[in-house]
């Protein structure tokens, strides 16, 4: 299955969407993205309302002061690794 497939049924309140050419910058990347969705057409078809691009988040948060959070032993770490 897929997020956009389940995603009414979960509590999941942001979703954050990357795309293989994010982090190689302007042009190259723009270049990269395109070639993926349209000529390969490695990418189907989604629709994931309130999405929020990986690049737009960054920017975002490049605007902002670090504040480190408290953290504790109970704490949980999650690492989604998914290559």
């Amino acid at each position: 299955g897929t997020l956009q497939a389940v995603i009414a049924r979960t509590p999941v309140k942001h979703v954050i969407v990357a795309s293989m050419g994010d982090m190689l910058g302007g042009l190259k990347g723009a270049i990269v993205n395109l070639v993926v969705r349209r000529v390969k057409k490695m990418v189907p078809a989604w629709s994931l309302p309130g999405h929020v691009k990986f690049n737009a988040v960054l920017k975002t948060g490049a605007t902002i002061a670090f504040k480190p959070p408290t953290v504790s032993g109970d704490d949980i770490a999650f690492l989604q690794y998914t290559g």
